[in-house]
């Protein structure tokens, strides 16, 4: 169960720029259960309550711009042992993983969503908690944290990136040159980073063996009651990390191996959920062969190899069984919509 609880540190963050925002103590908490003292305690507050101070300060002129103000200040650490895991990760890839992972598993009101494709990856934000009129002061502010982190593995600013924002320009939008170091858009269907393929691998100089060890370990342990409750918690995960992942895509005792449980345990637990490891694999490298035969101009037999078939003639009864026709159908059919679509 989702629950609607948030880490203190960004209510903090308004509470230290009190003055700046011409605002007093008395006007940041009206409408609230907390107060300093329940700020400081580093006790996570209620989501409505952190609403509720967002609204109360959204009423003074500055602020408009509490996402950023809020942003610039915030780092991944604020999302406690979740943050410390991301930041000891092996790889930016890596990390952002085990940041989705635990959105789906742990209590956040927050969902991050990964989906790989050919030129990089795609990380959505969702909220599953009525944010009222805050929305945009907590896309600002998440995005923020996500550009610091990258920025932390990377070691460089993130200028190749892309910023997808579901909302129309702000009257304050200039101010955004100087805070998002790559490229902004509005009125997006969703949240969405853009992130260029260069950097997903890119090896992080904060890689810490025994913490990453210890979240997969906390990770495997928070699946494993989950799947007691009755709901698909690892079929759900292991779709999750496929997905993250470009062809070839890991193989079974690499999905197991980051869940620190057997081959034959994983099985086990995916069929009791009604799936299994080669079906969810077998989807997924579907909708790759799909992308490598709508955005490319490889081969049939090019892309087989890149999917990790053995030989062609695999890849095709793959693809036939999953589509009901063969690539070079699907390709075509596809030029031929395309073509038909500009000549109308």
């Amino acid at each position: 169960m989702i629950s609607n609880s948030i880490a203190p540190s960004y209510a903090l963050f308004v509470l230290q720029a009190l003055d700046q925002l011409n605002l007093t103590e008395t006007q940041f908490f009206a409408d609230t259960q907390l107060s300093r003292q329940t700020l400081y305690s580093g006790k996570s507050i209620d989501v409505d309550d952190f609403v509720q101070l967002l609204i109360n300060s959204q009423a003074t002129p500055e602020g408009d711009k509490l996402g950023l103000l809020i942003g610039r200040r915030s780092n991944v650490l604020v999302q406690g042992s979740v943050g410390h895991a991301a930041a000891a990760a092996p790889t930016l890839r890596a990390g952002l993983q085990i940041m989705e992972s635990f959105s789906r598993l742990h209590a956040s009101y927050v969902r991050v969503e990964l989906q790989s494709h050919l030129k990089g990856m795609n990380v959505s934000v969702k909220y599953l908690h009525p944010l009222r009129n805050t929305e945009r002061f907590h896309i600002e502010a998440t995005l923020c944290q996500f550009q610091s982190y990258m920025e932390m593995i990377t070691g460089s600013p993130l200028t190749n990136a892309l910023y997808l924002l579901p909302f129309p320009r702000p009257t304050y939008a200039d101010e955004y040159a100087h805070i998002f170091h790559s490229p902004v858009e509005f009125n997006a269907v969703q949240t969405v980073v853009k992130i260029p393929a260069e950097l997903l691998d890119v090896q992080s100089p904060f890689y810490d063996f025994t913490v990453w060890r210890d979240s997969q370990h906390r990770l495997s342990k928070e699946i494993k009651n989950l799947s007691e409750q009755n709901t698909s918690p690892y079929s759900q995960h292991l779709w999750a990390f496929l997905n993250s992942h470009e062809p070839p895509l890991p193989k079974l005792g690499d999905a197991s191996q980051v869940l620190h449980i057997s081959e034959r345990t994983l099985n086990r637990r995916l069929l009791a959920e009604g799936t299994s490891f080669r079906k969810i694999k077998s989807q997924i490298t579907h909708q790759w062969a799909q992308q490598y035969l709508l955005h490319s101009q490889l081969s049939i037999e090019a892309i087989a190899a890149i999917l990790g078939y053995q030989d062609t003639a695999n890849f095709r009864r793959a693809f036939r069984k999953q589509q009901g026709g063969s690539p070079q159908a699907f390709r075509t059919s596809a030029v031929t919509e395309k073509s038909f679509a500009a000549d109308s």
